[in-house]
């Protein structure tokens, strides 16, 4: 995600974490490795891969292979 089409993200500024009845329990509950655990759930989400910088690929990938085909198509012309 980091690298998709520039920063289209933005660093989280809040941790909440919610019990079952949606209420936020981050403040109440202790973590020994809180920090640790924000970075791993961190990095997770920006080692995903972005739906964004896929699909750019893929449309590349795709305008490439129409080009090709086109050039295939079309007969060179005569004294250039």
């Amino acid at each position: 995600m980091r690298q998709s089409l520039g920063k289209v993200y933005s660093t989280p500024i809040k941790f909440k974490l919610y019990d079952n009845e949606g209420a936020d329990i981050a403040s109440i509950v202790l973590f020994a490795n809180k920090d640790e655990r924000k970075k791993a759930i961190e990095d997770d989400i920006f080692s995903m891969s972005s739906a964004i910088e896929v699909s750019v690929n893929n449309n590349k990938q795709t305008r490439k292979i129409l080009l090709r085909r086109a050039q295939l198509l079309i007969p060179p012309r005569l004294g250039s």
